[in-house]
């Protein structure tokens, strides 16, 4: 139950990652040591996983059989507690957190940048065999995350443009008057976005924003529009198989380059969540450019600075904690002689 919980938790905090533009959830996943796990477990979910789930409603005991055979092959108490994690976060925070980002900006950027800076060991001490070719695939990841970042105040553009439609004509009728194209661009920011998400470093919200979604998903969320929710999670659902499809082809065949290429995505994630940058009034909304260094040095800049540093210690804590679990876990296993031939037939029999 414990570990339920755990997971739950942790795809609470991969949902409010994927909140933030320029935050990726991948990267929490890559933190949270649960990446790789969630990844085949995507994969593994088939349009028949979805049928046993749909059968299990006709409470048949052969269905529910059915159900828990296809849900242990899935890791799917795993999948559905991250999840369930996710779409939590989406509907508690979804709102609060466009007032962050509106209202803190640097403040809620810096404890994410905190975050990541302090959290590059850990896709890093996954390589196993560290040469030119990993070096390489490092850089590849920083290059394409800053090349993604350098057209980000476009992004910002797109998106104060959305909030004065929204003030100008209201909310409701914005939504409302979505026509079929409009539809269209939700599910393609659905299959897009999500696919994204799973690449650390990179942001679905992010990827959202490009396509001039972000605001009108974070509506559809607060006001419960089912039209462009059920549009944005039918795309996210072909996108994020398909993706996670190959993302665990990759993984099986080039294990050490994928996860050296996902370090440099986090690496350079760091530039895209730098707190301070330069900002531009634009109607009512301020729009946030360029990287750059504060030209002051007020609250705002030392509140920046503690809760990047409280970023920065919670991964300490989280990596600390993981550690003492896993020699807790190994002390607690038995030592025992190595096995006779014999004996370990008699083991493989049983």
């Amino acid at each position: 139950m414990i570990k339920r919980i755990t997971v739950l938790l942790k795809g609470f905090a991969i949902g409010i990652a994927n909140i933030i533009p320029g935050v990726s959830g991948g990267t929490l996943a890559l933190i949270l040591g649960i990446y790789e796990r969630l990844v085949t477990a995507l994969s593994n979910f088939s349009f028949h996983s979805a049928k046993t789930i749909i059968f299990l409603f006709s409470f048949k005991r052969r269905h529910y059989e059915a159900f828990r055979a296809e849900m242990k092959r899935v890791d799917g108490l795993f999948l559905a507690s991250v999840l369930v994690g996710i779409a939590l976060a989406f509907v508690a925070f979804s709102s609060l957190m466009t007032y962050m980002i509106e209202t803190y900006h640097d403040i809620t950027y810096g404890f994410f940048f905190g975050l990541i800076l302090a959290s590059i060991k850990v896709p890093f001490s996954k390589i196993k065999k560290r040469n030119v070719k990993t070096i390489i695939a490092i850089l590849i990841g920083i290059a394409i995350v800053v090349l993604l970042a350098s057209i980000q105040s476009d992004a910002d553009k797109i998106a104060s443009e959305q909030l004065r439609q929204a003030a100008k004509s209201g909310t409701e009728t914005m939504l409302g008057n979505l026509t079929a194209g409009g539809i269209g661009m939700i599910f393609l920011a659905g299959v897009l976005a999500t696919s994204a998400m799973i690449l650390p470093g990179i942001s679905g919200s992010f990827i959202s924003l490009l396509l001039g979604q972000y605001f009108i998903l974070l509506n559809a969320v607060s006001t419960g529009n089912f039209y462009i929710l059920g549009a944005y999670i039918i795309g996210a659902i072909i996108g994020i198989k398909l993706f996670a499809k190959m993302m665990k082809f990759l993984f099986k065949r080039f294990h050490d380059v994928i996860m050296a290429f996902l370090t440099g995505l986090v690496i350079g994630s760091l530039y895209v969540t730098w707190p301070f940058k330069g900002s531009a009034l634009v109607g009512d909304e301020t729009v946030y450019l360029s990287n750059a260094f504060p030209n002051t040095f007020g609250t705002n800049e030392i509140l920046t600075i503690v809760t990047t540093l409280v970023g920065i210690v919670v991964v300490i804590l989280m990596l600390i904690m993981t550690n003492r679990a896993h020699k807790g876990k190994t002390a607690k296993e038995p030592i025992t002689a190595p096995l006779s031939s014999d004996s370990t037939s008699q083991n493989e029999d049983k």
